[in-house]
C-alpha cells in the first residue's frame, strides 16, 4: 500500500471529529485549529514512517548481498545507460561494490530524481556527484572516484582571451540543475545563472548568445562540438572537479557502508583495475 500524500489525509475522518458546523464560532475555531494541528502531526509521523520503510527495504536488500544504486543519466563519458559498461565511473562503482561482496543493480536516472530517491532510501547510493556544502547536509561523500578539468566556454565573438573572477561580474552563465558550484564560486560578482538538465543546453545558449559563459569538461567540448560559434578559453579559477559516490545520512548503516566502500575503492585504485 503506498504511503499517503497530504491530500489523502482527512483530519475529521482520521480523528473522528464531527464534520457538522459547531454551535458557535468560537467552538468551531477551537475544533478547526485542533484538527489542523493534529493532521499536521499525523502527516509528519506518516512521512517519517514511509522514509523508515524505504530504508528498511534497503537494509533487507543489502542483507541479501544486492544493492540498488542510482547513476546520473547521460553525464558525459562517466555515467549513462547508452555508454559502454555504463561509463567509466559506473564500471568503477560496480567493481567496488563487488569487492565488498555485494551484487549491484544500477539504474540511470535524471539528476533531480537520483538525488531525491537516494535521499529517501529508495537507492543505497548515487553517483557521480560533485561535493558542496548544500549536498553535505544530506549525504556522506566517498573518496574521489574520478576528476575532470575544464575551461570556460564563451561565444566566438567574445573579446575575452582569459577568464578571471572579475570577468564574471554581472554576466549571464549556465549550470546544471542542482549544482551550487557557481553560486559558491561567485558570491560577490552578481552572476545570473540559468539552470539546465544537460550541459548541451548551455552550449546551445552560448551559440544563440543568450548567456556569456559556462564551465565545461575539456572532454565534452571538442572543436567539432564547439563549431564556429563558441570557443574555450583558459582561466585562473580552479576548475578541477572531483566526482564522488553519495549515501544518505539517514541510512542506518551509512558510516559503515561508506567506510567499506572507500576501503575497497582505495584497493582497486592501487591495483589499477576495475574488472
Amino acid at each position: 500500500m503506498p504511503c499517503p500524500t497530504p491530500a489523502r489525509i482527512s483530519p475529521a475522518r482520521q480523528y473522528g471529529v464531527n464534520s457538522q458546523p459547531a454551535a458557535n464560532l468560537k467552538e468551531y475555531e477551537m475544533i478547526q485549529g485542533w484538527t489542523e494541528r493534529a493532521a499536521h502531526q499525523a502527516l509528519m509521523v506518516v512521512l517519517a514512517s514511509c522514509i523508515g520503510v524505504s530504508f528498511a527495504k534497503a537494509d533487507s536488500a543489502e542483507a541479501t548481498g544486492t544493492v540498488e544504486v542510482a547513476g546520473i543519466e547521460n553525464y558525459l563519458a562517466y555515467s549513462g545507460s547508452k555508454l559502454p559498461n555504463g561509463g567509466k565511473v559506473t564500471a568503477l562503482v560496480k567493481a567496488t561494490f563487488e569487492a565488498m561482496g555485494m551484487k549491484v543493480r544500477i539504474g540511470f536516472l535524471p539528476r533531480k530524481r537520483a538525488y531525491a530517491d537516494t535521499k529517501n532510501g529508495k537507492y543505497l547510493a548515487s553517483f557521480p556527484w560533485f561535493q558542496d556544502e548544500e549536498r553535505e547536509k544530506d549525504f556522506l561523500f566517498s573518496d574521489t572516484l574520478d576528476s575532470t578539468a575544464g575551461g570556460v566556454v564563451v561565444p566566438t565573438s567574445s573579446d575575452l582571451q582569459f577568464f578571471s573572477r572579475q570577468s564574471a561580474r554581472r554576466k549571464k552563465a549556465c549550470d546544471l540543475l542542482g549544482s551550487h558550484f557557481q553560486s559558491q564560486l561567485f558570491i560577490d560578482e552578481q552572476v545570473t545563472v540559468t539552470r539546465v538538465t544537460d550541459l548541451s543546453q548551455c552550449l546551445k545558449m552560448i551559440k544563440e548568445k543568450r548567456i556569456d559563459f559556462y564551465f565545461a569538461d575539456f572532454s565534452s567540448v571538442s572543436k567539432e562540438i564547439l563549431g564556429t560559434e563558441a570557443k574555450i578559453i583558459p582561466t585562473d579559477l580552479d576548475l578541477v572537479l572531483k566526482m564522488h559516490l553519495i549515501i544518505s545520512r539517514n541510512h542506518p548503516q551509512a558510516q559503515k557502508m561508506m567506510a567499506d566502500f572507500n576501503r575497497e575503492l582505495m584497493a582497486i585504485k592501487k591495483n589499477g583495475a576495475t574488472n
